[in-house]
């Protein structure tokens, strides 16, 4: 079956909600979707659009208009296309754009049947090179769709469907032609800014009285008018995946900044709990949370969620890298470690990434349990992800770990980590935000100067202190003490 897949939504932030923008009466995308079904090679055509609340507009349109609809991701363009081609069976999809208002059938069917003449030889192809922008088709199978959207990573090729196929010739053969001898490839004819929008305008006002009208027709109408095409000069059309790129290079960026401050790229990044509040929402549900910048316990700051966002942001970058979230419950509720999973879902990573470590109550025994998790499972670089002012008496507690545990079990273990050579790192949360987000920096500095924070280091400066002279021992500490609030 061949499918025409039409992207299609509103937030587009050089000309916001463009697709539904009116020229004589119609949206964008019905001029679009009227033009497509001309195309006598589509058996199906979808319009994939995403599953925000934004976009309820762009799927009542398609439905009103008789095709078919795929609501997913708003970003993610490569999986949304991937899971309307698998919902709806598709073998060769050709991939459409609503913001090419003047969509040609006859390309559309031109371009499939070139790819259709030729696909035991290729993989992927495009509308002739030399056309003008505007009358974009690109054309493949589902199963290089498929493999491109399970391994494809940046952020332009997630965004732009095709660029991981094109960008890749050792895996996909592409196949670039022309046709004619003319070039007017220079051209851009789809509505991305105002200017283009003016342009359309225009130019359907010159066919107003002509029915329909095709690529061929607007090229001799440019020619009639030049001064058309100068109200749109000096876009190309490309200029959201040339955005797409420059972020592209500073996620390359961050990757490294990252690696720098963690050591390594880790196979497993380990978040110590920093506390959890139990809240009240709406109708009486208990809900729970990590702690925030403002909340502490008798000990000062906690902040836990700075180490849950920290982890996640690490964990977007690392995509590879498992999650050990830490810590047991307190009777009838559940567990820290569960509280954290909770949330770094929610910060968009994905449920199985997470393992649950749920036998630890404090630091010490985070260090063990996790350490116990990472040895079964043979990874050989762990970062630890817990706040700046608990740095260093976690590090001093691993590093004089045999001489203050009294598990054999324990001992042996963290024994042998350190003899194969398995690299630890210890990472400060506010690090990470402070690249993630500058907005992080005043806060944090905020932090640092309050009672609660200087209340906080003392208490981990005397832990750590009492680590190193082999005096450390968990104090016994009254529940109301330990009970976290807000300050």
């Amino acid at each position: 079956m061949i499918a025409g897949i039409i992207q299609a939504r509103v937030g587009s932030s050089r000309l916001p909600g463009k697709v539904l923008k009116k020229i004589q009466g119609k949206p964008i995308l019905e001029w679009h979707i009227h033009r497509a079904k001309m195309a006598k090679t589509l058996d199906k055509i979808i319009v994939a659009t995403s599953d925000k609340k934004s976009d309820d507009e762009v799927a009542k349109t398609a439905t009103r208009l008789g095709v078919a609809v795929f609501r997913g991701s708003e970003n993610d363009v490569l999986k949304r296309y991937y899971q309307a081609a698998r919902k709806y069976k598709a073998d060769t999809v050709v991939r459409l754009m609503a913001d090419c208002i003047f969509i040609d059938p006859k390309i559309i069917d031109e371009t499939v049947r070139y790819y259709a003449r030729h696909k035991k030889e290729i993989d992927y192809t495009s509308k002739p090179l030399n056309y003008p922008q505007g009358f974009d088709v690109e054309v493949f199978s589902f199963k290089v769709l498929e493999r491109a959207n399970r391994e494809a990573q940046k952020k332009s090729e997630r965004e732009h469907v095709s660029p991981y196929i094109k960008n890749h010739p050792e895996l996909f053969i592409c196949r670039h032609w022309k046709k004619g001898r003319t070039d007017n490839s220079e051209l851009h004819l789809s509505v991305d800014e105002p200017c283009d929008f003016e342009l359309a305008e225009k130019i359907f006002d010159s066919f107003a009285d002509s029915g329909m009208f095709y690529m061929d027709d607007i090229l001799s109408l440019l020619r009639k008018r030049p001064e058309l095409k100068k109200i749109n000069a000096g876009l190309s059309g490309y200029e959201g995946y040339a955005r797409s790129l420059k972020e592209d290079q500073i996620e390359e960026n961050k990757i490294e900044v990252y690696k720098k401050i963690v050591g390594f790229i880790p196979e497993a990044i380990i978040v110590l709990s920093a506390g959890t509040v139990r809240t009240s929402g709406p109708g009486g549900a208990v809900t729970y949370r990590s702690t925030k910048a403002h909340e502490g316990d008798t000990f000062g700051t906690l902040f836990g969620e700075a180490r849950v966002i920290a982890t996640a942001e690490l964990a977007s970058y690392y995509p590879e890298t498992s999650i050990v979230t830490t810590s047991c419950r307190s009777k009838g509720e559940p567990s820290h470690a569960r509280i954290i999973r909770s949330e770094l879902v929610k910060l968009s990573i994905p449920f199985s990434r997470v393992i649950l470590e749920e036998y630890s109550s404090n630091t010490f025994s985070q260090i063990s349990e996790s350490l116990k998790i990472a040895y079964k499972r043979k990874w050989n670089r762990i970062a630890f992800i817990t706040s700046a002012y608990h740095v260093r008496r976690v590090r001093a507690m691993y590093e004089h770990f045999e001489q203050m545990s009294a598990s054999k079990e324990a001992k042996n273990i963290v024994s042998k980590i350190k003899k194969i050579g398995v690299q630890v790192s210890f990472v400060s949360a506010e690090k990470i935000l402070m690249k993630r987000d500058r907005s992080y920096v005043g806060i944090i500095r905020a932090l640092k100067k309050t009672d609660a924070y200087q209340k906080r280091l003392k208490n981990e400066d005397e832990g750590r202190k009492a680590v190193l002279n082999a005096n450390y021992t968990e104090q016994p500490t009254k529940l109301e003490d330990k009970q976290e609030r807000g300050r």
